[in-house]
């Protein structure tokens, strides 16, 4: 197999999202936060973290929305184990599709018109179909709760428009902005809302939930992933490409001032 050529880029977004979960201030008091840095400082190979994580992930119940104080402790170790997991899945498909392409005789285009790894865009746009289709599955064939029915009929549509761009030059890539902006936003709006949870419900009500956080964690990596590798390019080829990098620039801003907050606290 060839070997890789963005193992490093790779590494440094996941050691970014291990360091997030460090600096947080609920993690000193948290077993599955030491377990998951412990976890990625003694596994090195990505694909072996990956299964590992995805272990985690699967035998975890999913919590979104609780019925009593009790059920609180278990929220924070879900979204510490779906946030390296969603990175995980997205970074790990990424290289495995990355691979496949180089080995593929029938792939031609190894550069773009801008000089840059046409490899990239390429294998990016194919996890996110793979993962697209994943999500319409999800949504037609589990139960869809009442507050979420009409914001679905979007989110189905959104997914049609990126699956239809995914062969266009630069299009494809707005409208993925666009899918984990209309997630992410939902996500919050239901944080900040009350509303009634019949007994009955909360189980299929968290399971859905639960993998919507998946989900937007998995396109936000994907994008994510997509300006490190641009900005690999760009360094390379010395030719700026994408000027405006706003989620390495918000992570950056994001990892500082939770590593100052750290800093303050221990001292």
């Amino acid at each position: 197999m060839n070997k890789f050529p963005y193992m490093s880029e790779i590494k440094n977004l996941l050691t970014e999202e291990i360091l997030m979960i460090k600096y947080s201030p609920e993690s000193k008091d948290r077993a599955i936060a030491t377990t998951l840095i412990n976890l990625y400082n003694s596994t090195p190979d990505l694909k072996a973290f990956f299964e590992k994580v995805k272990f985690m992930y699967e035998s975890l119940k999913p919590t979104f929305f609780i019925l009593s104080d009790e059920d609180n402790e278990t929220i924070l170790d879900h979204m510490y184990i779906v946030r390296i997991y969603s990175a995980l899945a997205a970074f790990y498909k990424f290289y495995n599709k990355y691979q496949k392409l180089t080995e593929e005789t029938n792939f031609t285009k190894q550069i773009n018109e801008f000089g840059f790894d046409a490899k990239i865009d390429e294998s990016i746009k194919m996890i996110i179909d793979i993962y697209n289709d994943k999500f319409l599955s999800l949504i037609d064939t589990h139960a869809i709760p009442l507050i979420a029915k009409a914001w679905v009929i979007k989110l189905k549509k959104l997914i049609g428009l990126v699956k239809q761009q995914s062969h266009t030059k630069n299009n494809w890539v707005n409208f993925v902005n666009l899918l984990s902006e209309h997630i992410s936003n939902f996500i919050d709006e239901i944080d900040d809302v009350e509303f009634e949870i019949e007994d009955h419900e909360i189980n299929q009500t968290n399971a859905f939930f639960a993998r919507l956080v998946f989900f937007d964690g998995f396109y936000y990596n994907c994008l994510l992933l997509r300006e490190k590798l641009i900005e690999n390019q760009e360094q390379i080829i010395g030719y700026k490409y994408l000027d405006n990098k706003q989620l390495l620039i918000e992570r950056e801003d994001r990892l500082e001032y939770m590593k100052t907050i750290a800093d303050s606290i221990k001292n």
